[in-house]
C-alpha cells in the first residue's frame, strides 16, 4: 500500500462552519476511521410537527393498488407505505404477475409499476395491456432513471403519471391521490 494512503489527515472546514456543533475524529491503522456528530438539540414541538405531516398526507378512500415491483426492497417498502395509509394492496414483481393479479381482482384501481421490469415486458407495454383489460384504471409509474427515459417524443401517454426514485411518502400518496383523480377526470361525463 502506498504510504500517502496509510495516513491522512481530514479537513472538515464545512462542519466547522455549523453552530453548536461537536465532532470526534478516531483513527486507527488497519481498523479505520470513526466519526461522531453530535447536533445540537431542537426546540420544536415534535407532536406538532407529526400532526401537521400527518395533516398534509391523502389517505385511502377504499381504493385497491397493484404495485409491480421487480426490487423486493422497494417493492416491500412501497407496499408498507401504501398499507399504512390504508390502501389494499396487490404485488407483483414483473409484467406477468401483474397480469395474473390483474385477472384474479375485479378492484383493482390503480397500477403502480416499475418502468423497467423484468422478463421481457417493460415500460409502458404492461400498462398498455392492462388498460386494454382494464379501461378505467389509473397508472402511475416509478422510475430510478430520468424522467426523459419514460418520455415518448418528450412526454408520458395520456393519463400516465411517473414518480422518480427514490421517492418520500408524501410524494407517493400524493401521486398515487393526482393519478386516481385524473384517471375519474377522464372517465366522468363532461357537464352539460
Amino acid at each position: 500500500m502506498p504510504s500517502s494512503l496509510k495516513s491522512s489527515k481530514i479537513v472538515l472546514p464545512e462542519i466547522d462552519k455549523l453552530a453548536d456543533l461537536e465532532r470526534r475524529l478516531a483513527s486507527e491503522e488497519g481498523e479505520g476511521t470513526t466519526v461522531n456528530l453530535y447536533l445540537p438539540r431542537s426546540n420544536i414541538d415534535e407532536d406538532a410537527v407529526h400532526s401537521t405531516a400527518q395533516d398534509d398526507v391523502p389517505v385511502a378512500g377504499g381504493e385497491t393498488i397493484l404495485v409491480v415491483e421487480d426490487d423486493p426492497d422497494v417493492r416491500t417498502l412501497t407496499v408498507t407505505l401504501l398499507s399504512d395509509l390504508g390502501y389494499e394492496i396487490l404485488e407483483a414483481a414483473d409484467a406477468k404477475s401483474a397480469l395474473a393479479a390483474l385477472d384474479s381482482s375485479s378492484s383493482i384501481n390503480l397500477l403502480f409499476s416499475d418502468m423497467v421490469l423484468p422478463g421481457g415486458i417493460s415500460g409502458p407495454e404492461p400498462a398498455a395491456e392492462i388498460l386494454q383489460r382494464r379501461p378505467g384504471i389509473a397508472i402511475l409509474h416509478t422510475s430510478g432513471y430520468t424522467e426523459n427515459a419514460a418520455l415518448h417524443q418528450g412526454r408520458l401517454d395520456n393519463g400516465i403519471e411517473l414518480i422518480n426514485k427514490p421517492f418520500k411518502k408524501s410524494d407517493l400518496t400524493q401521486m398515487v391521490r393526482a393519478a386516481s383523480i385524473n384517471r375519474n377526470c377522464e372517465r366522468s361525463p363532461p357537464m352539460v
